[in-house]
């Protein structure tokens, strides 16, 4: 029996120190490739860290003079010089509000169409129609403004805190233009969103109740609430 493990084991080293003697010859006969193929390797990993880092250090300083811009001059320049950098959503954002408060409304109209496109996040685009909305009420469109803010309020894949501010503003325009039912119908709306915002940003239903009381009171004209609905009992 000891005779025959001593035989096993024999075997078992003759074969690893075969196996061994191969790969040694290997390595004496193809040490060059395998050099090479090393060194490959290495100047590869080391070219793709480099260009990731080169990346990296221009997305910032992209971002840095992005954010860094203020004026329109500015702006429109970071934007020519680094239209795709995701800070260039935001950058987009205020000049399009530039133009806006400078009476520009075709050329904000232009950087929201172009925002739109850019695959800015959703919370960006949900701005932007509020944004819209705005521009037409600047522009003098005062009733589209109000139907614009009116549509915005009552889209329920909108968040709650939008839906508020839109019904507010929809409820403000329609109130200057004395159509005093549509106002008190949006302004109603955002008051009830409070529920759903919770303990946020209940600024806009605030306002709501509070231009509500105004219209209640006569502040925009005799206002004569609309009667309930009556319900036609069944038989």
């Amino acid at each position: 029996m000891a005779k025959r493990n001593q035989a096993m084991d024999a075997e078992i080293a003759g074969t690893l120190m075969g196996d061994i003697g191969k790969f040694e010859l290997l390595l004496v006969t193809h040490w060059k490739l395998i050099v090479a193929a090393a060194v490959a390797v290495v100047i590869v990993i080391g070219l793709v860290f480099g260009l990731n880092s080169c990346r990296k250090a221009a997305d910032r300083k992209a971002a840095n003079v992005l954010s860094a811009a203020v004026t329109e001059k500015q702006l429109e320049q970071a934007l020519d010089q680094y239209p795709d950098n995701p800070a260039a959503w935001f950058a987009r954002l205020r000049l399009a509000r530039l133009y806006m408060n400078a009476g520009r409304f075709e050329d904000a109209v232009q950087q929201f169409r172009l925002l739109e496109n850019s695959g800015a996040p959703r919370e960006m685009l949900i701005r932007i129609r509020l944004d819209e909305a705005y521009l037409l009420e600047n522009a003098g469109k005062i009733k589209e403004a109000a139907e614009q803010f009116d549509r915005y309020s009552r889209d329920s894949s909108l968040p709650a805190a939008t839906r508020a501010e839109a019904g507010y503003s929809a409820g403000r325009l329609f109130a200057e233009q004395k159509m005093l039912d549509k106002a008190a119908a949006s302004l109603q709306l955002a008051a009830s969103l409070i529920p759903e915002i919770g303990s946020g940003n209940q600024e806009w239903c605030r306002l709501a109740r509070f231009l509500m009381l105004n219209i209640e009171g006569g502040a925009y004209g005799p206002y004569k609430p609309a009667a309930p609905e009556k319900t036609v009992p069944e038989k």
